[in-house]
């Protein structure tokens, strides 16, 4: 599926959804997105787009005055929605040039600390332990299987 482009107002609503952590009514969105793109008249528009771009999604009920209203939620953490970004711009590249391309670009171009990168270091240090894990998981998973057959 092709990843739909957000408008200006449409990624400020997904930044509100992210930075409060809990699905949101459309008084609380309207509420917090800035003054110069309050369009009273077009927040529902804005918030089915976003829907039909798989962005947001509809997650419950909460009453809103005498009435019900929904609440919204992100379709994806902020890491999956730069995941999707990137698969979209490289979609030609394999997963591992594309996240080294990545991570280059944004260490060239900032200014990175040693604290960071120490960070980084910690999070490929926990992935490589987990792809270890699991390889040799299938060695005793293929083993198990190659005795069973035997028998």
């Amino acid at each position: 599926m092709k990843f739909a482009v957000l408008s200006e107002i449409e990624m400020d609503i997904l930044k509100l959804l992210w930075n409060a952590a809990r699905p949101l009514s459309r008084a609380e969105i309207f509420e917090g997105v800035s003054d110069k793109k309050k369009h009273p008249t077009a927040i529902n528009q804005i918030l089915n787009n976003m829907m039909a771009k798989d962005a947001i999604c509809v997650a419950g009920l909460v009453r809103c005055g005498k009435i019900y209203g929904r609440t919204y939620a992100p379709t994806m953490s902020r890491e999956e929605f730069l995941m999707r970004q990137a698969q979209e711009i490289m979609p030609d590249i394999s997963p591992e040039t594309r996240f080294l391309r990545t991570v280059s670009a944004w260490s060239e171009g900032e200014d990175i600390s040693a604290e960071t990168l120490k960070e980084l270091e910690e999070l490929l240090r926990k992935r490589r332990e987990e792809l270890r894990q699991e390889s040799e998981l299938k060695k005793i998973v293929e083993a198990y299987k190659r005795e069973s057959d035997l028998e």
